[in-house]
């Protein structure tokens, strides 16, 4: 969200003062334009006419464009043919687009971009700017007349310094030039490319063939500040630039230039004064419609020749089809209206992996799109064939679909399935298999058909749902319930839209087992768009209602019922989705009280009027287009426990969603739409009257447990249901719908924390959502107790701060610090040690104080989250689990599903490799004496062992060595495990675990590593040196018997 547009050029200019002199990280999340109106009377005496002149443009679109001259060091040359002379230099160019979600596009007139100068242009384009690094994409537009990165170590290192100089330039400029801005686009013809297949009669060269498809489009996306004047132009046309082409290099007299494609862009920033940008296409097959080389039939020699013109003649060419470019990118930049200010960015990917050409193994391919409004931009790191790119743009639910080449790396040609059958110049340059290229297309026609379905736009939707849990005969006996109902518990969905989408589903059991959570995520997401990772899936721990079964056939049937009532609500909701808008309301009540009591020998369940209780319920109404309600959302600290377990030992529990439940059911009497509870932080808070509680026994000299009968459970559910629908109704009443912009944003981030045994960490994810400028929601697996909640509310920087407990999972209770120095009941049957709840404060404030600000943090899965989108083959050695690698010649290469244990890679710390460290003297002593049988061991491989250095820092890997049982390295793990979910582990306690890889990191002393939430990380565990104890996954090759 951003501030008033009355004072952006002060925000503007303000932004570099605060990227150096505030936290240490920058961000340019654009400003706030939603505060409210008395901001905008302070401003007023110092508005300047500038600024008042900006009032006028409001919207949600902002941008950012800048270039830089990439200028090659004497050093860098000679190299491939160029001896260091200048036609034109080559430029880095920078599109910081920002509407909802942040994507900067840097894009380099480079052959190819090294992984290194990726990753770092990556790193400081969102340190700079605040744009998750997800969310950069650097494009290569495979120009031809520059060199790749010289193998020569000096050569290189200044090579790199000169492409990053000038990429930094660009960022920088981007990042100072973000501004409020209006876009257009435009489609026209430019007929300067030509297809370059050409049949000679024993073979496909390279020429110009007009017979073949070309596609002519030029595209041209223009973004213009308030006052009309142009921030950054796009234009995206298939013609790669290669007109001079390597003509020259024998003689080694190339000269470096940005050819055809690079003076257009050269031309049209001269006339329309900002940065201009060339993205390369589907060219595969495509080129300008003349070259410096070609192919001819030599009769004479009855072959194929090679025709190369001089490098004069080349850059004559370049100059030519360079005009032609720039005179229809002009035509067009000149006619589009820019009249689109509120496009909202969304950003995803995906991949695949697909045979590779020689048929003995596979490739994974990547898959990336951004959309701005009715734009697509879809990348890969391939070149694919003019025809598919057409393919694509005619399946694609956008209306501008344009493929961006070479993104993020460079997989060469991706030909088309005619090009496999006549044999053409791509195929016999390809490394996929026949067929890879379709599937691209269907890959990305489906990622983009989610993302248009996930595609939001401003102003507030709601829908709402409900679906009643009707457990079938067979699910019972289970936990003392008999099968007998008092009331049957509910699934309700919320779905909220406005810039984004999101959804809660509240399920009214004691917990829902993550088969569940992952089906119901699915769901919502199919149905209604909302993408996966903000539909929040929360139980409010409904005591009276079963765990899942453990046995297979019961356990079917419990899952059959609560996911049949959730399709119910969540189809319920997405039939009501209408704008809406939204009220609030706060009240007190009395239901609720400390259940913690200290009795002679300690701290038991019982209700204590002296200890802490928050007794504000918060209630949120949304009503419809006729005014009327169609959702309640309420808030209150006190769990469904009224009835407790009562009854278990005589097997006569009763089902009943409590009176949490009764209360909804009350409600949506009243009002006539679904009522959804959640819990907060309850972790010490009870109904003031329960079944079960404790008092002390002096003639026993214990503590006794007091269980009243169901039937007083169920009397007393009553009692307080009542009382929290009153309440409730009161405030529904009260609050007045009259919100109907609420921009939703949403982050989420994991931390570790010690775990209560002291001898390992657990993973704690931390949600959090907001719903316009008031309202927060924040949501983690575990309990709270009630002064965890109050002191994060005191603190957050939103009116409305709603802790969601038991939200997409359930780690019990997370007790405040007092529990622990008292030893309370929470503090018995905590996971946590003391602090954890400290450090969620801690951390929920970080994310929420960036949401106020305007800036989201995304995470691609939540650490340890493990999806099944990679099959391996799974063996028992030594009573675990092993993934089947690699299986060849008679061998298979072997790791452990997950982390077996935990140790330092080398304990003393400091400087070391694979060779001598602690680690690998374990593995191939005790843990290989230990662990296998004797039939194990006859089984398991001496493998010799090459450790290459670090690809992003340059740090050795030592010496090769000879190894029976070896952790992965950086390479291997990428190779066969990346794109598989198998990066994640989890440790013997289940948490997730980051793990050790052989390669070293950053340093000598440093590692590099696998982290919790499942990637490669070539610097190594945060604060890491060698003597952190991080997870082991032996990894072996073995003999298939």
């Amino acid at each position: 969200m951003k501030k008033l547009i009355a004072i952006l050029l002060a925000a503007v200019m303000a932004f570099a003062l605060a990227a150096c002199s505030g936290s240490g990280q920058a961000t340019t999340a654009a400003p706030d334009t939603t505060a409210a109106p008395d901001t905008a009377a302070t401003e007023e005496e110092t508005t300047t006419e500038e600024e008042t002149a900006a009032t006028t443009f409001e919207g949600s679109l902002w941008v950012g464009a800048g270039n830089g001259e990439i200028v090659f060091s004497e050093g860098v040359f000679p190299v491939e043919g160029f001896s260091g002379e200048i036609h034109q230099n080559p430029y880095v160019r920078a599109l910081f687009i920002e509407d909802v979600q942040q994507v900067m596009i840097v894009s380099l007139e480079l052959v190819n971009t090294p992984e290194d100068v990726i990753n770092e242009i990556k790193d400081y384009a969102s340190e700079k700017t605040g744009v998750p690094r997800d969310n950069v994409w650097v494009h290569s537009n495979h120009n031809i007349t520059t060199p790749h990165a010289p193998e020569d170590e000096t050569q290189r290192s200044l090579f790199v310094d000169n492409v990053m100089t000038a990429a930094i330039e660009a960022i920088d400029e981007a990042a100072e030039s973000f501004k409020p801005a209006a876009m257009g686009v435009i489609q026209g013809e430019c007929d300067a490319n030509i297809n370059k297949d050409i049949e000679l009669n024993d073979g496909w060269y390279i020429g110009s063939n007009p017979d073949r498809y070309s596609d002519k489009t030029m595209t041209v996306i223009r973004f213009d500040d308030a006052e009309g004047n142009p921030i950054g132009i796009y234009y995206n046309y298939g013609m790669k630039p290669t007109t001079i082409d390597n003509t020259g290099m024998k003689d080694n007299i190339r000269k470096i230039s940005s050819d055809c494609t690079g003076l257009a862009c050269t031309m049209l920033e001269e006339e329309f004064g900002c940065p201009v940008m060339f993205v390369m296409p589907a060219t595969g097959d495509q080129q300008a419609k003349e070259t410096t080389t070609y192919y001819e039939w030599d009769a004479a020699a009855n072959e194929a020749k090679k025709i190369e013109l001089s490098v004069e003649e080349g850059i004559a060419l370049s100059d030519k089809y360079g005009e032609m470019i720039a005179e229809s990118a002009s035509a067009l930049a000149n006619s589009v209206e820019c009249n689109m200010n509120e496009v909202p960015v969304n950003v995803s990917a995906t991949d695949f992996t697909f045979a590779n050409a020689s048929g003995d193994g596979e490739v994974k391919v990547d898959v990336s799109a951004i959309t701005i409004g009715d734009i697509a931009m879809v990348g890969l790191k391939s070149e694919l064939n003019a025809i598919t790119g057409h393919q694509l743009a005619e399946a694609s639910p956008f209306k501008y679909t344009l493929v961006t080449g070479f993104l993020n790396g460079d997989q060469k040609y991706m030909p088309d399935d005619e090009a496999y059958e006549i044999q053409s110049w791509e195929f016999k340059r390809t490394g996929f298999a026949r067929g890879c290229a379709e599937e691209f297309v269907n890959v990305a026609t489906a990622l983009l058909t989610k993302m248009q379905k996930s595609a939001a736009t401003p102003g507030f939707k709601a829908g709402a749902g409900n679906g009643e849990i009707v457990f079938s005969e067979g699910v019972f006996p289970v936990e003392g319930f008999s099968g007998e109902v008092h009331q049957n518990p509910y699934v309700r969905t919320l779905l909220l839209e406005d810039t984004q989408k999101a959804a809660i589903v509240s399920l009214e059991l004691v917990n829902t087992p993550d088969d569940i959570i992952q089906a119901i995520k699915d769901y919502v997401e199919e149905v209604s768009g909302t993408p996966r990772d903000n539909v929040w899936v929360h139980s409010n721990h409904n005591i009276t209602t079963p765990h899942a079964p453990e046995d297979e056939t019961q356990r079917a049937l419990f899952v059959e019922n609560v996911m049949a009532a959730a399709t119910e609500s969540i189809d319920e909701a997405v039939a009501s989705f209408q704008p809406a808008k939204l009220g609030v309301a706060t009240g007190e009540c009395d239901a609720n009280i400390n259940k913690d009591i200290e009795l002679n020998d300690g701290w038991y369940i019982g209700s204590n009027p002296d200890r802490f209780s928050d007794k504000t319920m918060t209630v949120i109404r949304i009503d419809g287009e006729d005014g009327k309600p169609i959702a309640i959302y309420y808030n209150y600290g006190m769990k469904p426990t009224t009835i407790d377990n009562t009854g278990m030992k005589d097997n006569i529990r009763k089902i009943s969603s409590d009176c949490t439940g009764l209360a909804c059911t009350m409600l949506e009497e009243e009002f006539g739409c679904p009522a959804m509870f959640v819990m907060p932080a309850t972790g010490d808070q009870q109904a003031a009257e329960t079944t079960t509680y404790y008092e002390w026994d002096a003639a026993a000299n214990e503590a006794k447990k007091i269980e009243l009968s169901v039937d007083e459970g169920i009397a007393l559910s009553d009692k307080y249901g009542k009382m929290m629908a009153e309440t409730a109704i009161e405030l529904v009443n009260a609050a007045e719908a009259t919100i109907d912009s609420a921009p939703i944003l949403t982050s989420f981030t994991t931390f570790n924390f010690a775990n209560a045994a002291g001898d390992g960490e657990v993973a704690i994810d931390v949600s959090t959502m907001s719903i316009g400028d008031e309202i927060a929601f924040v949501g983690l697996k575990s309990e709270l107790n009630a002064i965890t909640g109050s002191q994060l509310a005191e603190a957050s920087p939103f009116k409305y701060t709603l802790v969601t407990g038991f939200l997409n999972g359930d780690q019990k209770y997370m007790p405040d610090d007092e529990a622990y120095e008292i030893q309370s009941w929470e503090f018995k049957r905590t996971g946590f040690a003391r602090g954890c709840a400290e450090e969620f404060v801690n951390v929920s404030l970080g994310l929420l104080n960036d949401l106020k600000a305007g800036v989201e943090h995304k995470a691609d899965k939540a650490a340890g989250e493990r999806n099944a989108n990679k099959n391996y083959e799974v063996l028992d050695i030594a009573g675990m689990k092993w993934l089947v690698l690699d299986d060849r010649d008679g061998k298979q290469l072997v790791i452990t599903a997950d982390v077996i244990e935990k140790m330092a890679f080398k304990a003393a710390g400091g400087d070391t490799t694979w060779e001598d460290s602690d680690l690998r003297a374990y593995l191939n002593g005790v843990l290989y004496d230990t662990m296998f049988s004797d039939d194990e061991k006859a089984r398991i491989e001496e493998t010799a062992i090459t450790t290459p250095a670090n690809a992003k820092y340059g740090i050795a890997g030592g010496n090769d060595t000879v190894d029976k049982l070896f952790v992965l390295s950086a390479e291997e793990a990428a190779q066969y495990l990346e794109g598989s979910d198998y990066l994640l582990a989890n440790d013997a306690t289940g948490a997730p675990a980051w793990w050790h890889l052989r390669t070293m990191g950053e340093a000598k002393d440093v590692q590099a590593c696998v982290t919790v939430t499942g990637e490669i990380d070539l610097h190594g565990p945060n604060g890491g040196v060698t003597n952190l104890e991080g997870g082991i996954r032996p990894a072996m090759w073995i003999r298939k018997y």
